[in-house]
């Protein structure tokens, strides 16, 4: 199933079983080799180099593959329908209205403890995607100790209207969100809310494309 959020040209889909369970064993993988001493704060773990120059990548081994071939068919299904590349690069560069070479820029894993957040940001590249791998709460359970916003554990994108107002879109990214996949433009700001109700990690990948040189 695919859902289109026109507001912020964003998809969002499942993957196929095989493809999770895949990622599930490289993050059962990555969990135990995770020190203390690799946590950020009270936050994250692989997040961005901005936080961090020193943080090691962990690798997927056996999801990478599987992984980048999702991206790339969601890729061009959001083409298909928003024709985001033509819209954004057809009178700067010569590249042609059909799908082009991408290139994996970076892929990373966040690991995220209760009550870490990912403040308001955007990436680099071209597009970007988040897979939701193991979420430890369900948004009906979350508590109201620390705050009473409904988004709280959320995933959130932050937009401008027709009319120049600030909008948003929340996705409601709890337990029942693992195994899906969200695509959309790298510049499009987003942020994800802090989760209270559990002691257990939040396990997202991340990544983004961008255009192979060659491609141009």
């Amino acid at each position: 199933m695919i859902e289109y959020i026109d507001t912020c040209k964003s998809l969002v889909s499942e993957l196929d079983p095989f493809t999770f369970q895949l990622i599930k064993k490289d993050i059962s993988n990555i969990r135990k080799e995770i020190n203390s001493d690799e946590l950020v704060g009270d936050v994250l773990v692989n997040f961005h180099r901005s936080v961090n120059e020193q943080i090691k990548f962990h690798t997927l081994p056996n999801s990478r593959s599987a992984i980048e071939r999702a991206v790339l068919q969601l890729i061009e299904l959001h083409e298909q329908r928003y024709n985001y590349l033509s819209r954004m690069y057809n009178f700067t560069t010569t590249i042609p209205a059909n799908i082009p070479a991408y290139e994996f820029e970076r892929v990373w894993v966040n690991f995220q403890r209760p009550g870490g957040f990912v403040p308001l940001h955007q990436h680099s590249g071209l597009y970007s995607f988040v897979i939701w791998c193991d979420i430890p709460y369900t948004l009906s359970n979350q508590s109201n100790e620390f705050s009473d916003d409904h988004r709280v554990g959320t995933f959130e994108f932050v937009y401008t209207d027709c009319l120049g107002k600030l909008s948003s879109h929340v996705l409601p990214a709890d337990k029942t969100w693992e195994g899906r996949i969200a695509v959309f433009p790298a510049e499009l700001h987003h942020q994800v809310y802090p989760f209270y109700d559990s002691n257990d990690f939040r396990v997202t990948i991340s990544g983004n494309l961008k255009l192979n040189a060659k491609s141009t």
